[in-house]
């Protein structure tokens, strides 16, 4: 498939290797201090690109200047699915290069490349093409609307800032509350799974993706998150992560609820609401400026109004868009 790939002057294109991660983060970075979003540190690269469901060799591809700097790359991530399959993953074009063609020409790779694996997946599962963009970055958005995606979801960071005070919330006194410990990481990863069968397009995580992206990944703070137990059963849980690469460029310190979930059998007891309120006082007691998290802006849980009414404010939207493959129809995505 590099034989898709235009010619471009002293640029070779060659397969992504799982050693590629500091060109990669150069790439990503050089993109960033142009479009926005976010940083991204080494760490995060070796991470995506040692993932074992996907193999950069045949799932990306890297294109590379005589001098050694990275000019694009193009690499196609497909997490494991129940519900429906999601092709995303990764394609960009250094600033200096753009308006070659170069970027049509990545995405059409990965569009293809993704094709191709999806159509051999042994099950009739919904299939998608699948990006997300920050509502501010309007010529990625642009660019992809051309092609035919549309947008199908849409999602807010929101914000709170510690020094403001932080109330109590009362705990069913049948529940306890501690901090999270990794003995704990399988009960945990099993609640997880159990409190988002009904949220939108969530899909179940396995054991070694759960250890892998979650409480092994780069970012995750143990020391921050916090579980609820009914005697030894886990109820709910609130796993946090945080980013000191983004603290110079966004101008304060933070700290992530990268989720929140409350088991079926134990909502409407306060769970989420000791979860967040603990999580603020540790975080603020370590330190950090704000506390920040993410949700689905038509979720149906009522996640919004409790952030809200725990002083969190919208701080940036994004919008996930979709592109069906293989004959998929757009009625898929008409999930709970």
């Amino acid at each position: 498939m590099l034989a898709d790939l235009p010619s471009i002057d002293s640029v070779t294109w060659r397969p992504l290797e799982r050693t590629d991660a500091t060109l990669c983060t150069d790439l990503w970075n050089a993109c960033f201090e142009f479009d926005g979003g976010y940083r991204m540190v080494e760490e995060e690269w070796v991470q995506e690109l040692s993932d074992p469901d996907d193999d950069p060799a045949q799932d990306g591809v890297i294109a590379i200047h005589d001098d050694g700097s990275p000019v694009a790359v193009a690499f196609v991530q497909i997490p494991p699915a129940t519900f429906l399959w999601r092709a995303a993953g990764w394609g960009d074009v250094r600033p200096d290069y753009r308006g070659l063609g170069i970027g049509s020409a990545v995405l059409g790779w990965r569009e293809a490349r993704a094709t191709q694996r999806l159509v051999a997946m042994p099950d009739d599962l919904p299939k998608f093409h699948w990006e997300t963009f920050y509502d501010t970055q309007h010529k990625q958005i642009g660019f992809i609307a051309d092609r035919g995606y549309r947008p199908v979801r849409h999602w807010f960071e929101m914000v709170r800032d510690l020094s403001q005070p932080i109330a109590p919330v009362a705990l069913d006194p049948a529940l306890t509350l501690v901090a999270y410990e990794s003995s704990m990481a399988e009960a945990v990863r099993q609640a997880n799974n159990d409190s988002f069968r009904d949220h939108w397009g969530s899909q179940p995580i396995p054991p070694e993706r759960w250890e892998r992206h979650y409480v092994g990944g780069e970012s995750f703070r143990g020391d921050l998150s916090g579980v609820v137990l009914h005697d030894d059963e886990v109820a709910g849980l609130l796993m946090a992560g945080c980013f000191p690469h983004d603290f110079e460029d966004k101008g304060r310190t933070e700290v992530w609820a990268d989720i929140i979930g409350t088991r079926r059998d134990y909502r409407n007891r306060g769970i989420a609401s000791a979860l967040i309120v603990d999580w603020m006082e540790r975080v603020a007691a370590a330190g950090y400026q704000f506390a920040i998290l993410g949700v689905d802006s038509a979720s149906r849980t009522g996640a919004l109004g409790l952030y809200e009414r725990h002083g969190f404010q919208m701080d940036k939207s994004s919008t996930s868009y979709a592109k069906p493959v293989d004959g998929t129809d757009w009625s898929a995505l008409d999930l709970p």
